[in-house]
């Protein structure tokens, strides 16, 4: 199974509230990169060419991963992957598996006054934020916070970026 990406955007004061997820155990980035080093990864997150069931980065290219979530994910994914073949995933690379965006905008100024939104929306995200924590955990993060604050971190500090890496591109240039 092809790793899939959901997006969900929605209009707030300040930063939007952005849940951005994979449909997929790990991204296929990410099994790319451990590939390329020489990786594993921590848990047994895909299969080989063979089906069998394994956590190294090499096997899991040639095979797939799973789905997050189990077979509730599964659904899920398989549901973003048929929805984006209305955005023509097939015309890729000619398999319908392959690859797919699909992005539904809408204002939600259709259905209510936009204020309105905003409001309840902040008003649902600080009751979540406020709920009582398990011991060990400082905060109760919300989808796009933590990518809003490491954002604001790199453009101070720059992007680190694996030397492997760097020594690959400067390769390839």
């Amino acid at each position: 199974m092809i790793p899939l990406r959901a997006t969900i955007v929605l209009p707030r004061d300040g930063h939007p509230f952005i849940y951005d997820i994979g449909t997929a155990a790990v991204m296929s980035g990410e099994v790319r990169m451990k590939a390329f080093l020489g990786e594993a990864f921590a848990d047994i997150v895909g299969i080989d060419r063979n089906g069998v069931p394994t956590r190294v980065a090499r096997d899991i290219t040639d095979g797939g991963v799973f789905p997050s979530g189990g077979h509730k994910g599964f659904g899920l994914s398989l549901t973003i992957q048929a929805l984006g073949l209305i955005a023509g995933s097939k015309m890729r690379n000619g398999d319908v598996r392959d690859f797919g965006y699909l992005l539904i905008a809408f204002d939600p100024e259709l259905f209510m006054p936009g204020e309105q939104f905003r409001s309840e929306l902040e008003e649902l995200l600080l009751g979540i934020k406020s709920l009582p924590r398990q011991p060990g955990v400082p905060e109760i993060r919300i989808p796009s916070e933590r990518g809003f604050h490491e954002r604001e971190i790199r453009r101070v500090q720059g992007i680190l970026v694996n030397r492997r890496v760097v020594e690959r591109l400067k390769a390839m240039s």
